[in-house]
């Protein structure tokens, strides 16, 4: 699983998730390299993850798997890499307390999650060199 994350352009979290799943094969569909795991699986791969990967975390019901992912992805790579979270409208402060660089409601996320995405990775590529 490593070695299939350092080369995605994008990890989607939440895989017991439709959506997920509708997500994943739309970027799959554009040529995008995309892995998708379950919230529980991500932890033990954060040091697979490359600073050009965005990361999209799909909210679930109980949302503290899902920011607790969020956290993990920020407390081990900082502000590099670039976090989408996508969830109702009403998780949008937890989701950016947690690191969520942006948040997409799942209507938003269907019709503009590639610009997003690129719109990410390119901020994040701007606050990198900052930060180190």
């Amino acid at each position: 699983m490593g070695c299939i994350m350092s080369r995605s352009d994008v990890v989607i979290i939440g895989a017991e998730q439709a959506f997920a799943a509708a997500t994943r094969d739309q970027l799959v569909a554009l040529g995008w390299r995309v892995v998708c795991l379950a919230h529980d699986e991500f932890e033990g791969q954060l040091d697979a993850v490359s600073d050009e990967t965005v990361l999209i975390v799909v909210l679930s019901p109980s949302t503290e798997g899902s920011l607790a992912a969020i956290r993990a992805f920020r407390a081990r790579h900082g502000y590099g890499p670039g976090i989408i979270a996508v969830a109702d409208r009403d998780l949008l402060t937890k989701a950016l307390d947690a690191g969520a660089d942006s948040f997409l409601t799942e209507e938003d996320a269907l019709e503009i999650l590639p610009s997003a995405i690129l719109s990410v990775r390119r901020m994040a590529s701007r606050w990198r060199p900052l930060l180190d």
